[in-house]
């Protein structure tokens, strides 16, 4: 059985995950050509009303999309809204300033980095804006993505400290995976020594590292993944991030294989060692359909067929992805839930998930300390499905 919309209930849960109809819409706008985007940008006109009360109300940083919006319908000749057109020339100055003064920090980031010594990896937008986009005023960059191994964290920290970077105020204190240190102009540097932040997916990190290449980004030679591995963290990341929300994954993933060449047998491979099946299944049809994305079907029918088998560990896993974004409240993914066997599988993950999925949720060293926190779920659970009231916040950890 293969996992999609027709057969098996849990992929209608799991495509909440997705962009909704109308931000496919824009996504196709900015991306697609020809009769395919004349139809897109038609439909999201109509969609949402007029462009410019769309931009002025969204909240996830969509706007952040304007420049290639207008690159690409200027590009193709489709006629555009006077006032909406002003909007988009405003948004394309405004980012193409900001990225002279991004530009400028993060090459003083990368000479800071060079002069280290330890090993790192440079990953996500600045190293996409450089290699796959054409100009970086279309690829939206706020920070810098790094990865170090684990005991390098705080060398990392050190280095970076030396060239006037300093822990935000307010940080969470360095953790088994990642710190964050900000330049005085507040770009902040994010040192990763784990690939996602959902630490139950374990890619094959001494082949990823195994298989870097050297890559000149802004005159300094750094070492970087393969567009192929490139590709597998960008739809990776967004699964298990609220990043996913601003699109951009979407763009990233639509211009790496549109200007790379994808191992897709290399690719299938690390999904299936990642065990991250159910998400890539949601994530590759979808591109696949919307966006007529090259994958190849044996690639989507063995993802398919895996993410069907998964067990209670991937499930539960695929659920905490889900809970990281503004579709995943405890009411909502009830609501969407049909099936009464996926039924009961969420609300026993929500009030009592197994001991290994608290391990690695919570980050816990030592194991006795493990069922400590099942007292700590049910609250988090009642509390998440209660509706607030006006003047009342409940807050989540």
């Amino acid at each position: 059985m293969q996992f999609s919309k027709k057969d098996n209930p849990t992929f209608a849960l799991f495509s909440l995950l997705l962009p909704s109809n109308t931000e496919t819409l824009l996504l196709q706008s900015c991306l697609l050509n020809g009769e395919a985007l004349t139809v897109a940008w038609e439909k999201f006109q109509g969609n949402s009303n007029l462009p410019i009360e769309f931009f002025k109300h969204e909240k996830q940083g969509l706007k952040r999309l304007l420049p290639l919006l207008y690159k690409n319908l200027l590009a193709h000749n489709l006629k555009l809204d006077k006032k909406f057109q002003t909007v988009l020339r405003t948004a394309r100055v405004r980012e193409e300033l900001r990225s002279k003064t991004f530009l400028d920090v993060f090459r003083k980031t990368l000479h800071s980095l060079k002069n280290s010594n330890f090993p790192y990896t440079l990953l996500k937008g600045t190293l996409l804006a450089e290699t796959v986009y054409s100009d970086w005023s279309l690829r939206h960059c706020h920070d810098v993505d790094i990865l170090v191994a684990r005991s390098h964290l705080v060398a990392a920290e050190r280095a970076l400290k030396k060239a006037g970077f300093e822990r935000p105020e307010g940080a969470r204190p360095i953790s088994n995976y990642d710190v964050t240190v900000c330049h005085p102009s507040n770009l902040p540097v994010e040192i990763h020594s784990d690939l996602f932040p959902v630490h139950f997916y374990q890619p094959p990190m001494h082949d990823l590292l195994e298989r870097r290449q050297t890559e000149n980004i802004l005159g300094v030679e750094l070492p970087v993944f393969t567009p192929t591995d490139n590709l597998f963290h960008v739809i990776g990341h967004a699964a298990c991030s609220r990043s996913r929300e601003t699109l951009r994954w979407v763009c990233d993933a639509h211009m790496l294989i549109d200007k790379h060449q994808i191992d897709w047998d290399l690719f299938l491979s690390i999904i299936l060692q990642s065990k991250m099946c159910i998400p890539f299944s949601i994530f590759l049809n979808y591109l696949k359909e919307e966006f007529a994305a090259p994958i190849p079907e044996k690639v989507l029918k063995q993802v398919g067929f895996t993410a069907a088998c998964a067990g209670r560990a991937e499930l539960e896993a695929a659920f905490t992805c889900l809970r990281m974004g503004r579709n995943g409240t405890v009411r909502n993914l009830l609501y969407h839930t049909s099936d009464e066997v996926l039924r009961k599988q969420l609300i026993q993950w929500l009030m009592f998930p197994s001991m290994e999925c608290l391990r690695w949720s919570y980050d816990i060293e030592k194991r006795w300390a493990t069922p400590f926190y099942y007292f700590y779920r049910p609250f988090k659970f009642i509390s998440d499905s209660v509706p607030k009231m006006p003047g009342f916040k409940v807050s989540h950890g």
